[in-house]
């Protein structure tokens, strides 16, 4: 019977150890249900379709490009002429 008395408390501590262990786990589960649920819950922007692009490339054969075709442009302005030499000396003293 001594055996007995001795293997009350230890019992005691396998069971602590069982209860703390499972609680644990669903702690965990938990966390992670609510990682992967709540971000689905919560979402209040409905998501966009997806928009179809459409591409049209102008035949070979056809004259559309040479419609297409911007006049040109006037030449630039000229540039202002260049400072004298004497404001340029005066500049690098």
């Amino acid at each position: 019977m001594p055996q007995h008395d001795t293997d009350a408390p230890l019992d005691g501590q396998l069971e602590l150890k069982k209860r703390s262990r499972r609680r644990l786990v669903g702690a965990a589960a938990l966390a992670l249900l609510a990682i992967i649920v709540l971000p689905m819950v919560m979402d209040h922007e409905p998501r966009q379709p997806v928009q179809d692009v459409q591409i049209r490339i102008p035949s070979q054969d056809g004259g559309g490009i040479a419609a297409r075709i911007l006049p040109t442009k006037p030449a630039a302005t000229p540039l202002p002429p260049a400072p004298p030499d004497s404001m340029a000396e005066a500049a690098k003293a």
